[in-house]
């Protein structure tokens, strides 16, 4: 994660294994930081939450994406 004065943790969910689902957060100096997943029907469902004021860099399903401030959603 990122903001204007720090670089830190970037979620990275890695779904497998017997595993069904989960969650993981971080109170950083700037908020939470949230990151889940879970195995669906479909795929897996992905959540991220990013704190105010902080991008992230996410990886998801090998794929690497710049997020800022929010909530975030993802079925692969």
């Amino acid at each position: 994660m990122d903001n204007h004065r720090s670089k830190g943790r970037s979620p990275a969910p890695q779904p497998g294994g017997t595993l069904t689902s989960a969650e993981a957060r971080w109170l950083s100096p700037y908020g939470e930081v949230k990151s889940a997943w879970e195995k669906t029907e479909k795929g897996i469902k992905y959540r991220i939450t990013i704190p105010p004021n902080c991008t992230a860099e996410v990886m998801i399903g090998g794929k690497t994406e710049l997020l800022t401030t929010g909530g975030y959603k993802y079925e692969l």
